[in-house]
């Protein structure tokens, strides 16, 4: 029986039908978990890195409403799922680009004193 568009099932919506063959059908799918904050944190960085200030600013405040304590452990919270340092300290980099400091951290690109961040102050647009 084919999904129509719209249809939810559990944190999935439905988009469209993409196509079909021996396995069964094919969907295109979204993703809707906002009270999941690496959502926000990868959106955060995603916009930083394409430049939209804005949108990542937003994506920090969201964040910082789910794990208001998320940048002050942001390297502990990362190094609990990876290994591998430089892809940290790369995803450290990029929560940087999003304008927020991130306490006791240094980045190679950083110039000048590094504070502890409020999270309450989400970097402006």
């Amino acid at each position: 029986m084919p999904l129509s568009s719209g249809t939810k099932l559990g944190p999935y919506e439905i988009l469209a039908r993409v196509g079909a063959g021996r396995m069964g059908e094919v969907y295109a799918l979204r993703l809707n978990t906002p009270s999941l904050f690496w959502t926000h944190e990868l959106l955060a960085r995603i916009y930083a890195h394409l430049g939209n200030r804005a949108a990542a600013s937003a994506a920090l405040k969201d964040l910082a409403a789910l794990r208001p304590d998320f940048f002050a452990k942001a390297r502990r919270e990362y190094e609990r799922f990876f290994v591998e340092t430089s892809f940290i300290d790369q995803m450290l980099d990029g929560l940087r680009q999003t304008g927020l400091e991130i306490a006791g951290e240094e980045s190679a690109a950083a110039t000048g004193p590094k504070s502890t961040p409020d999270p309450a102050k989400a970097p402006a647009p």
